[in-house]
Order: structure tokens, then sequence, then C-alpha cells
């Protein structure tokens, strides 16, 4: 089987124990994982009983429980703090963890509206989010006026210029912001129900973007949050994301319109309205025995480490470069399959 990803990596929500979720990540470095993410969510998934926490601290507590594994946020949102704020966690983070941080940003739509925060010139704040973090990373002085943000901010002491330069990553979905991240940006996080078709998609924006700033995309990074289980038996694996599934369907009739994710896997409103219902009126039972083992195949990577290294060949060979796993199932058993028998079949090995 050809060697085709550049590394894959572990993602998984700040909703856990943050005891738990440290656990995992020395799981993953010991297994051999080359990343460990973390996506923030907000209070609006206590509807699915999550409980949800920093991701922010969570990624300290891992950064100094950990020593080679690269870490990430992905995603954090533009709109829940101001770009000095994101700077300040991100060379934190990118001190304590050795320069091993990358900030994945992005809306992060379906906390953002439930907190009441106003969406609109998206294209807009992500820009200037994006070029006040650099700014101020770069530790000369900032005198920043923009349509959405502002900041004064006199240049750093010799002695204490920041000394990590740190990736930015979007997390985003529509054309513009696609764009945006290969005209400005290190790399690309996918979004959840990423497809193979969507990746082609997405890699076609980016390059749109690239050439309209003359950016080279040699370092590029295209990574995708991947809601996935591996286990030996291949049933289990796909029962196991039959409820998360359910629940991201939902969010898509629900929250987010027209969305291109579900056209590039052909999965139409009418079929995933009486998913929604089900979850609505929180009848779960009723809602998995609609996923069926098409849907899966369609949107997710789950089954046996043969069926999940198949289905990677389709993502790696539309441009994907790195995997994130949102593993669900028994995640221990995923990770280290993972890192014993899934890398070592697609990842290149090091020049």
């Amino acid at each position: 089987m050809p060697q085709l990803l550049q590394g894959i990596g572990i993602d998984l929500l700040a909703t856990k124990p943050t005891a738990q979720i440290v656990k995992y990540a020395q799981l993953a470095e010991k297994a051999g994982i080359d990343e460990f993410w973390l996506g923030e969510n907000y209070h609006w998934f206590r509807r699915y009983g999550e409980e949800p926490r920093s991701a922010m601290t969570t990624a300290a507590a891992i950064a100094l429980a950990t020593s080679r594994i690269r870490l990430g946020l992905g995603i954090v949102s533009v709109y829940t703090r101001h770009p000095a704020i994101l700077a300040m966690e991100s060379y934190s983070l990118s001190e304590l963890s050795q320069g091993r941080f990358t900030l994945g940003l992005g809306a992060a739509k379906m906390g953002v509206v439930h907190m009441g925060f106003d969406l609109q010139n998206p294209l807009r704040t992500h820009r200037e989010c994006i070029q006040l973090i650099r700014a101020l990373l770069t530790g000369d002085e900032v005198n920043y006026s923009g349509e959405v943000f502002k900041l004064e901010s006199p240049a750093s002491e010799d002695h204490a210029r920041p000394n990590y330069r740190i990736p930015i990553v979007l997390g985003v979905t529509g054309p513009k912001l696609l764009q945006l991240a290969g005209e400005t940006c290190d790399g690309l996080i996918l979004p959840t129900l990423t497809t193979p078709a969507y990746v082609t998609y997405a890699m076609e924006q980016v390059q749109v973007g690239a050439r309209r700033s003359g950016k080279s995309l040699e370092d590029f990074r295209v990574g995708a949050t991947l809601i996935s289980a591996v286990d030996k038996d291949g049933a289990a694996a796909r029962d196991a994301v039959r409820k998360i599934l359910a629940t991201y369907f939902t969010n898509k009739l629900v929250n987010i319109k027209n969305d291109i994710l579900l056209q590039s896997a052909s999965i139409t409103n009418e079929e995933i309205q009486p998913i929604a219902d089900a979850v609505l009126r929180n009848d779960y039972d009723h809602a998995m025995k609609l996923v069926t083992d098409d849907m899966i195949d369609r949107t997710v990577v789950a089954g046996t480490v043969e069926e999940v290294c198949e289905r990677l060949e389709d993502y790696a060979k539309a441009g994907l470069q790195i995997p994130l796993f949102v593993l669900w199932g028994n995640v221990q058993e995923g990770i280290k399959l993972l890192g014993s028998e899934v890398r070592s079949r697609l990842v290149k090995a090091a020049s």
C-alpha cells in the first residue's frame, strides 16, 4: 500500500475530563501518533450530554505532560476571544510545548450563534484576526485600526521578543474563507464530515487564494477532522459513530443551511430530516437506527484497519496530508491501532 500521508493525528473535543484527555495525549505520543488536536465546544452541546471545558487550559496540561507530539487547537473561535488574547494564549502554549503548537482559527458557528455573537462579515473578521495575531507575535510596535478590531501596543523589549513562530491554520468551509487560508495561512483544517470530494473542492479554492497573493503552497499543510472509529470488528466501529453522526447531521440541518459538506457526500436534507427530528425530540435510539451504513461510509472513516486504510487512500489522493481522527468507541484501542498499523502503512518515511 503506498505511503501517501505526511502524518496522522488525534482530534478530540475538550468535553471530557481534562485528566482523561491528557492520558489520551500521552497514549497517542507513546503510540507514535504525530499530532494531537483539541476542538473547543461551547454550552450548546450540553443538549447532547457534553460538558465543555477550555481547550486552551487543556492544551496547556497536555503540553506539560508530553515531549514530542505536536499540539494544535482545531478550532477556537475568532469571535469569542479578541486577537490580542489569542496571541497571548498561543505564545504561552508555544512556550510550554517548546515550539510544538499550532493555532487553528475559525467561526465555530454553532457555539457562536448560541452565545449571541454577531456573525456579520466573517471574511473581514477572520482576516483582521490573523493580521493582528501575526503582528503581535513579531514583537514589533502595533497600531492597528481595522473595521472589526483595534489595538495599540508598544514594541517588545529586545530581551522579551517572542522567539517562536506559531503556525496559523484556518478551520473553515466556504469558498471565500478557504481562499483566505491559501492567501494568508500556513495550512487548513477541513471540518468534520469532510469527504474526498470536498478535499478536492477545498484545494481548488485554496489555490485561488494562493495565486491572488503570490504565495507558495509548498509547505501548506492540509488536515481534516474526521469522525472515526477503528476496531477489529468493523460493525462495532460503525455502531460507535451512529450517535455522533446523528448529532452532526442535526447541526447541519438546524444551524448550517445549504451545507456544501453534505452536498459533497451526496447527502440530502430530505434524508437527514427524520434523523434530526428524532434527535431534537431526544429520541436517540430511533435516530441511530436511521443512520445507515451507507451514510456512514459516505461521511466518516469507521471500520477495520483495512477499511480505514482504504478510505484514507481516497482522501490522500484528493490532497489530504494529515487526517485528524475524532475517535469514538474504544478510544484507547483506536489510538493504538492507528499508531501501530494505520500509520506504518500510509505515512511517508522521514527523509
